[in-house]
């Protein structure tokens, strides 16, 4: 019986970052994830986490978090200041968005 006959998803139907994790032994890359996201206290992570959930909207993620838009850049901030990178920079944002995929896992 096919996959999607059973109703589970094809591997086709992954999307990009889990296709790549896919790929790649857990063992491997569980030093990389720890290395970049461990230097993050909770707060900080959490911050994080809920920015990227919501499309990077500082309004929407404060608002989830229940904390001030002000209170969420300070936050972001210490993420750019922990991991001596920012933000803005597309290769930074992939990296820590795999890292949080592969830590969800």
């Amino acid at each position: 019986m096919l996959a999607l006959e059973r109703g589970l998803p094809s591997f086709e139907a992954f999307d990009l970052p889990a296709l790549l994790l896919a790929e790649v032994d857990p063992e491997l890359v569980r030093p990389r994830v720890d290395a970049l996201l461990d230097p993050l206290p909770e707060p900080v992570l959490a911050a994080l986490v809920e920015y990227f959930a919501r499309d990077q909207d500082v309004g929407a993620a404060a608002a989830a978090l229940h904390v001030h838009p002000n209170t969420l850049r300070y936050r972001l901030g210490r993420v750019e200041a922990l991991l001596g990178r920012s933000l803005k920079a597309p290769a930074t944002v992939a990296e820590l968005m795999l890292a949080l995929s592969t830590r969800a896992a």
